[in-house]
């Protein structure tokens, strides 16, 4: 007998759809955190999320699937299978660049004191948008230090982790792919069915330069969400795309450089036109919410991505 999952309600705020619980099958994988996704949709068959045992997994097991590793000059990744946040240094001083899920806290810590420091040294929470996967230990880091959260106004009203958006297409529509199924079933294991509130921020716009470790430059990228936002270490060639770009779509699976799916988007026609801002940026060493770093002018990335098109 399975373990009681989430309430099947929350499961779709988190995915922009409303499910009942006749529309849910049972899911179980054997490892929801690594396990491929091919792999997932045999044990699942035909499931979601609604029954997976996060108890199992909570806490430190979660957080033991975060690898970091070092993607350009004293910039870290620490990334789960399917989720990405970095860790820039600058002395004995971390800017954080997404936060994770709720349940990455112990990973963060974990990979801040891989470099000798620990979460104290976090001088900043850069978001690149205000979803669970990004902001989840925004507000924990914030707590824990003297860490500052900042982001888009335009994501403003999500901070209170009770708002939400509909997307342009229903997950639901993606089900039948292996992908999205193992996808929400990392979501739901690492704390994502609920976004923490974050009761203290700043806001950023457009251009600012951010006098922060990095130093790091705004750009605006709307369409994922409309106050999503890249930040960009010129000296360094790099450009944390969050979600606007990425190389893993987690509804479809394919990889390299691409949109989220319209079931992941608020506004794809947006998330195109942000594609050309990002296609002026003079940076090689693309680091995506999601999937593995590219490594190329990012304008070669841009033209991959608009080749693929919307999904």
């Amino acid at each position: 007998m399975h373990p009681r999952g989430p309430d099947c309600t929350r499961v779709g705020r988190l995915i922009g759809t409303p499910i009942g619980r006749r529309n849910l099958a049972v899911a179980h994988p054997a490892d929801p955190i690594t396990a491929e996704s091919d792999g997932c949709a045999r044990r699942c068959s035909a499931a979601i999320v609604c029954g997976v045992g996060q108890r199992e997994y909570r806490g430190n097991r979660v957080a033991a699937g975060l690898r970091p590793g070092e993607v350009a000059s004293d910039v870290y990744r620490v990334a789960s299978r399917r989720v990405n946040c970095y860790l820039v240094r600058d002395g004995s001083s971390l800017t954080l660049i997404d936060s994770g899920l709720p349940r990455h806290w112990a990973g963060i810590a974990a990979a801040c004191r891989s470099l000798g420091l620990d979460v104290s040294s976090i001088r900043t929470v850069l978001l690149t948008h205000v979803h669970s996967d990004h902001a989840g230990t925004a507000e924990q880091v914030r707590s824990s230090g003297h860490a500052t959260v900042q982001l888009h106004a335009a994501d403003a009203e999500l901070v209170d982790g009770r708002t939400r958006r509909r997307n342009e297409r229903g997950v639901l529509a993606y089900l039948w792919r292996p992908a999205a199924i193992a996808t929400l079933l990392e979501l739901a294991v690492g704390g994502g069915l609920r976004m923490p509130a974050i009761t203290d921020y700043l806001t950023i716009g457009d251009g600012e330069i951010l006098e922060v470790p990095g130093r790091p430059t705004v750009v605006h990228l709307p369409g994922h969400t409309k106050g999503s936002l890249g930040f960009v270490l010129a000296d360094r060639g790099v450009c944390f795309s969050g979600d606007a770009l990425v190389t893993w779509n987690l509804l479809t699976g394919r990889r390299g450089p691409q949109l989220l799916a319209g079931g992941f988007m608020e506004d794809s026609r947006a998330g195109i036109e942000s594609l050309s801002r990002l296609a002026m940026l003079n940076t090689h060493v693309l680091l995506p919410g999601h999937g593995e770093p590219w490594h190329g002018p990012i304008s070669e990335a841009v033209a991959h991505a608009r080749s693929v098109g919307r999904t």
